[in-house]
């Protein structure tokens, strides 16, 4: 499974909505969906990264983990 299909089936899985996940992190909705498609190219790699880690401590993910996963897949 890939990074965005992991964060969105989490977060599905807590029954929280993109509006949650930003009101959490202060992530603009826009690039939370971007996040879920996997389209990376909205903003510089560092604010990627620091944005995966958020929306993975968000819906109880290893942050860690998923920017393995995220490392792997580009």
């Amino acid at each position: 499974m890939s990074v965005g299909e992991l964060l969105k089936k989490a977060r599905e899985e807590k029954n929280l909505t993109l509006r949650d996940i930003s009101a959490k992190t202060k992530i603009s909705e826009k690039f939370l969906e971007k996040i879920e498609s996997e389209s990376f190219d909205f903003a510089p790699e560092p604010y990627v990264r620091a944005f995966l880690r958020s929306y993975a401590r968000v819906v109880g993910l290893n942050p860690d983990e998923i920017i393995k996963l995220y490392d792997s897949e580009i």
